[in-house]
């Protein structure tokens, strides 16, 4: 399994045949003028993106192959005697924040002749104004600024409007596209016919920038162009490079837990301007390609160990769970605390909702997998307004406001969600805790938001809850699937009670949901053991995918015995044979029009006891996947008609990152560790400068900054001198063997501490505090969690009484060591007395190497300073 979605030798359908020469689209299907061309010869032009009404003297090329991964898009072109790569990477930096929240996408170039013979080529790109708001009515401005290293075009609204959108576009934006300064290189900015035709013609552009403002779209749209000249090509040496982003600062208006309002900016502004930022973005391209490629690797080897089709998926859905997402840091209007780091996501596809808790519950699975610390940014927003004045349910909020970017609350906050969004709460504020070892969103709110929630649940999550839904479309009373979330949900506060050192609070909650669990099976469970939608349900028949059933795995609360699993597998694999193009969520919702959910489907998935059903509900959503004849962008809800088309506007919902179930359903578990408040220190959340509130507490700062330093602490210390040394160690071995053994399908970790000390945006160029005292003995949030084990059934929580807790595979325990991390399988038994020593050898090699790049990492960061359009 390469880690691609390759498409050779498959079919195209016809929309993806002519992709060369489509438009780029929004979500909304509203177009993003972007084009491309090539000019070869000095007589021909290609087309290579963007549909221009092509004149006489333009060819389109022809697409031979894409392959997608997690974090790009490769277009195979051929153009004439010219072939293409076209590469669009859209990285996803989980060892550096600063990297993470800059918006700027890579689009690069490489040629190659195919007829053996040098041709002469050059080759062009431009964007329209199209791209900085939704209403092509809006009145556009824009410059170009070349620096000694770098020319970009600069777009944005005559009269731009904060925290607004139109038509789901930000109404705030200063849109770039920029490129490496080159003598190779012209620039233009002028209407599309005159830019295009200019190349087309010339081979080159103007250097001219014509002057605004003027509307988006007129009878001709004003573009901004770039080109460069190539000259006699067989095949080029390095690539051309373009990036384009949209910048938005500040990025969110949003409730602390005091009640007050604050303006958030993007986390990158820690380290510099927009101009710095892009220079360091455009210089690190091949850094980027090399971080990119293992991040793929690692992610598509750890799904793959479950389904190779769910490593396709992963590849799918990667990029479209963390681009609804916004990393941001506190902005007192004069400095930046990098101690209180938040991401606000958006419902995109189905409303304008801020971190809607039940997408952000679907999504979590790739937030664990990826960085398992960004998870417990993603909650702080929700956990914040929850514990300010603005919200007085007694049940967790089902979002934070209603307008991105604008998390100021609803207008209506109670809901008939209570227990649905309330157990979503608790099942991820634990989970972020057993992913990173970090318990301070339990400690942050002194633990009595989460126990509220927890009690809501205990009142309300009996044997039938009253007047309760999902946020499923078409959700009923009674639901069979609800009530086991707020039982599991009950059962992981006990893990949190434990972890507080709170043992009779824990053994109560635990009891509790022992007890519900025991009525729940009495009233959910048919004659052969099998689900029904809803509690004594007398429909014939009556099922539900009992998707929650994933977080009791997750958790490892084991709230429910084995046989229950094993039930209803035998029923789920009934179901399929019977539903050969999928299955929606519940029987009552069979028929013509059904849709089913990707989501719940993967969730699903990864409950079933038996290799061959999970497979089959793995496939079921990789076939609606490469079905898609709509040209809809990848969603949760779809149509199970054959075609594969969103369903209730949920197209590019962040929601699909529960692709990535089957990665965090492996992943180790870490000690729970709740940070201790002195006598002296506050813990009433509603104060802002009290020292124990969530965005100032020791525990808080500290944990944010152990992630912010990334591959350092965690890299250095742990990945590097074991994950990487034991690869390096893999390898040598491949080698002598003259090939990969069976392991290399085995996960394997990311080392996150690549280039870390040259690279733009790192954490030493941030002069961030560095821990060289000691090497971690056990996986904290300082990196992602990337390293997944055997698939096998989580044990309970053990309910520890020392204030921490670990989380084991191998039985419950609360003094046992910390779970050692390692590749799937007993390496101890497959390494020799002299292959140990040669490790160990390799292993001080690097710790050599890693201690010079210390002392040599920490550089003053750049100057902020304010800029101009």
């Amino acid at each position: 399994m390469s880690g691609w979605m390759d498409t050779t030798n498959v079919p195209f359908s016809p929309t993806v045949e002519r992709a060369p020469e489509l438009w780029p689209v929004f979500w909304t299907n509203s177009v993003l003028g972007w084009a491309g061309h090539i000019r070869i010869d000095d007589n021909v032009t290609y087309i290579w993106l963007g549909d221009a009404t092509r004149p006489t003297d333009l060819n389109f090329s022809v697409l031979t192959n894409i392959q997608i991964t997690a974090t790009r898009t490769v277009l195979s072109i051929t153009s004439g005697p010219i072939d293409l790569n076209i590469t669009f990477l859209s990285p996803i930096e989980p060892a550096d924040p600063v990297k993470q929240s800059f918006p700027f996408t890579y689009i690069a170039l490489t040629a190659a002749s195919n007829d053996g013979r040098p041709h002469n080529v050059q080759v062009y790109s431009d964007i329209s104004g199209q791209w900085v708001s939704g209403d092509w009515n809006d009145v556009t401005k824009w410059n170009l600024t070349s620096t000694d290293t770098i020319l970009y075009h600069a777009v944005t609204l005559e009269t731009p409007l904060a925290f607004s959108e139109k038509n789901n576009q930000a109404e705030d934006t200063i849109t770039y596209y920029a490129s490496l300064l080159t003598q190779q290189m012209t620039y233009m900015a002028d209407t599309d016919a005159n830019c295009r035709g200019q190349f087309s013609s010339q081979g080159h552009l103007m250097n001219t920038v014509n002057e605004g403002p003027a509307p988006i779209k007129t009878g001709a749209d004003n573009v901004f162009a770039i080109s460069m000249d190539l000259r006699t090509v067989t095949a080029t040496s390095e690539p051309v490079v373009w990036a384009v982003g949209m910048v938005r600062d500040p990025a969110v208006q949003a409730v602390t837990a005091s009640g007050m309002q604050e303006t958030r900016s993007p986390y990158w502004r820690i380290a510099g301007t927009t101009q710095d930022m892009l220079t360091a973005f455009l210089q690190d391209y091949s850094n980027a390609v090399e971080r990119a490629e293992s991040l793929d690797l690692v992610l598509a080897i750890n799904a793959s160990a479950v389904s190779p089709h769910a490593a396709d998926l992963v590849s799918l859905a990667a990029r479209q769970a963390f681009a609804g997402t916004e990393l941001t840091v506190g902005d007192s209007g004069t400095s930046y605390n990098t101690s209180d780091v938040k991401i606000f996501m958006k419902d995109l596809g189905a409303s304008r909702r801020v971190n809607p808790v039940e997408v952000m519950y679907a999504a979590f699975s790739a937030f664990l997998s990826v960085n398992a610390t960004w998870g417990g940014w993603l909650l702080r927003p929700v956990l914040d307004f929850a514990a300010s004045p603005m919200w007085r349910q007694a049940y967790a909020p089902r979002d934070i406001g209603d307008s991105y970017p604008n998390a100021t609350g609803s207008p209506v906050t109670a809901h008939v969600q209570g227990v649905e969004q309330s157990g979503n709460m608790l099942i991820m504020t634990i989970a972020h805790a057993r992913a990173t070892g970090d318990g301070s969103l339990i400690r942050a709110y002194d633990y009595t938001l989460l126990k509220q929630w927890a009690d809501y649940l205990v009142n309300n999550t009996s044997s039938m809850p009253p007047n309760q839904i999902t946020a499923d479309l078409g959700s009923k009373e009674n639901s069979t699937n609800l009530a086991v979330k707020g039982i599991i949900a009950i059962a992981a506060m006990a893990q949190a009670c434990a972890a507080m050192d709170e043992p009779a609070d824990a053994q109560r909650y635990l009891s509790v949901a022992q007890a519900y669990a025991s009525t729940w099976k009495s009233l959910a469970l048919a004659s052969d053991g099998h689900i029904l939608a809803s509690y004594d349900d007398s429909t014939n028949p009556s099922w539900a995918l009992e998707y929650n059933l994933y977080a009791d795995k997750l958790l490892g609360t084991n709230i429910l015995d084995a046989a229950v699993y094993s039930s209803e597998t035998s029923f789920v694999q009934s179901l399929l044979s019977a539903n050969p193009d999928g299955l929606p969520i519940s029987s009552d919702q069979l028929g013509p029009k059904a849709n089913a959910d990707t989501a719940w489907t993967l969730f699903t998935a990864m409950t079933m006891t038996d290799s061959g059903v999970r497979d089959n509900l793995i496939d079921y959503v990789w076939n609606i996947a490469s079905r898609n004849m709509s040209g809809t962008i990848f969603s949760t809800l779809v149509a199970l008609d054959g075609k594969g088309g969103a369903e209730g506007n949920s197209a590019a919902s962040p929601g699909v990152g529960a692709m990535f179930a089957p990665i965090a359903l492996n992943l180790p578990n870490s000690r729970i560790t709740v940070p201790q408040l002195s006598n002296s220190t506050s813990t009433n959340p509603s104060n802002p400068t009290s020292p124990g509130s969530p965005d100032n507490s020791a525990s808080s700062s500290h944990s944010n900054v152990r992630p912010i330093v990334g591959g350092v602490v965690g890299g250095i210390g742990l990945l590097v001198l074991l994950g990487v040394g034991f690869f390096l160690w893999r390898r040598r071995r491949a080698a002598e063997d003259e090939k990969l053994d069976a392991a290399a399908t085995q996960p394997r970790p990311y080392n996150y501490a690549r280039e870390t000390s040259q690279a733009w945006g790192s954490p030493a160029a941030l002069n961030l505090p560095i821990d060289t005292s000691a090497e971690p003995t056990e996986p904290t949030a300082a990196y992602p969690r990337m390293m997944a084990k055997a698939a096998e059934p989580r044990q309970p929580q053990a309910l520890a009484t020392t204030g921490s807790v670990h989380m084991s595979n191998s039985g419950p325990s609360s003094n046992s060591e910390p779970p050692t991390l390692a590749p799937r399988g007993d390496i101890a038994n497959q390494v020799s007395p002299q292959e140990v020593q040669s490790l160990r050898q390799e292993v001080q090699n690097l710790r050599l190497v890693m201690q010079s790049l210390r002392e040599g990492a920490m550089e003053p960061p750049p100057t902020y300073h304010e800029e101009d359009l």
